[in-house]
């Protein structure tokens, strides 16, 4: 796994008109810590309206040297409206570094969303894939800050926004957030295969999507269930699933790849990844559940241990799901151990939001399509 090209995008709106010596300096202080200095091991190009704008704030700010060394350079292309996106890191913020109060013809934001990749993914030429954090949006409060979950009580505009952004991360049009394609889960083993992008507002009911159409972007949402990607380049068929302990129980991932075989995949070439989820040690279970999977196949309890309350065990969802790909035989999977639980910046968790005792919670999304 690693981190890789969190999309961020300079919106240089207009320049500073007017600006006082204790605003320049506030600026001046702000820009390279926060925009800048805090993602520069992730800088691989900047486009030359970055740098133009940049000189500007240069003249205007006397912050040349800073910018200097936060590593900016390898130029690529203007962009038109003033607009430009480069390479970052995790670590970059949305971070309003004017005060509109202030500035009375400028303003410069920043938006930063972050993608997590499989390096066994990765390494299929012709795919666009991501597993994406909960930074980068536009969502405030409980959903802050890149929910993509339209079934959530986040702002509909929000989401929408949201997940234009996660089009546009993975290098499709930056309106085209009704391209991703997402599904009304139900924690079940039922799979759709599309053919063509779903219409606006429109989320069946099932688990996992598959497709073999170039362009059409496939996903599913989570808050601590297990997201899974699939990808057999040679046929050109990809699939998401969204595993929770009911629909891994129930064959959530076997029916994937039989859908997959369908469209002409076959389980020797398809490769995986197992995506962030709620960990072991987060993950603590009633005696109930583990008889269920005990019942359906006694090799099942090693993925239990004991928990410190009497009764309770600590359930190995992750490892169970990935167990459950390699059963299906394919080629290879990776599994990406990161806890949503623990993890409170980086994912949204709808186990933490019950402990919290929050009304609600957000949801991230993993996507995976061809190239088109």
């Amino acid at each position: 796994m690693h981190l890789t090209d969190g999309f961020v995008e300079y919106h240089l709106i207009e320049f500073f008109h007017h600006l006082s010596r204790p605003e320049a300096a506030q600026i001046t202080a702000a820009l390279p810590r926060r925009a800048l200095g805090v993602s520069r091991r992730h800088l691989t190009e900047v486009d030359a309206a970055l740098d133009f704008g940049l000189q500007v704030l240069t003249l205007l700010l006397g912050i040349h040297e800073d910018v200097s060394r936060s590593g900016l350079g390898h130029a690529r292309s203007p962009v038109s409206g003033g607009m430009v996106v480069y390479r970052g890191g995790k670590n970059a913020m949305n971070v309003p570094l004017v005060p509109r109060r202030n500035a009375a013809r400028a303003c410069v934001i920043m938006c930063a969303v972050e993608r997590l990749t499989s390096s066994i993914l990765a390494g299929s030429r012709g795919l666009h894939h991501g597993f994406f954090t909960r930074q980068g949006g536009v969502s405030r409060g409980i959903y802050a800050s890149l929910n993509c979950g339209p079934g959530s009580g986040d702002d509909g505009a929000h989401v929408t926004e949201n997940r234009a952004r996660v089009m546009r991360a993975l290098g499709f049009p930056a309106g085209a957030s009704q391209g991703l394609n997402t599904l009304a889960q139900i924690h079940s083993a039922e799979v759709v295969r599309l053919r063509q992008a779903l219409p606006a507002g429109r989320y069946p009911r099932a688990d996992a999507l598959v497709t073999d159409v170039p362009g059409v972007v496939v996903g599913v949402l989570a808050a601590d269930c297990v997201p899974v990607l699939f990808a057999d380049i040679a046929a050109k068929v990809v699939a998401a699933a969204h595993a929770g302990w009911k629909g891994a129980l129930a064959g959530i991932v076997a029916a994937t790849v039989a859908s997959m075989d369908e469209l002409g995949a076959r389980a020797e070439r398809i490769v995986a990844c197992v995506g962030p989820c709620i960990q072991q040690q987060s993950y603590e279970v009633g005696a109930e559940l583990r008889q269920r999977f005990v019942d359906a196949d006694q090799d099942n309890g090693a993925y239990f241990r004991g928990s410190q309350r009497a009764g309770h065990f600590m359930f190995d969802l992750s490892k169970y799901v990935t167990h459950r790909v390699e059963a299906a035989g394919v080629a290879g999977v990776e599994r990406l151990e990161l806890d949503t639980y623990t993890s409170e910046q980086d994912f949204f968790s709808y186990r933490r939001a019950t402990h919290g005792g929050e009304p609600d919670y957000g949801r991230q999304v993993s996507a995976i399509a061809l190239a088109s």
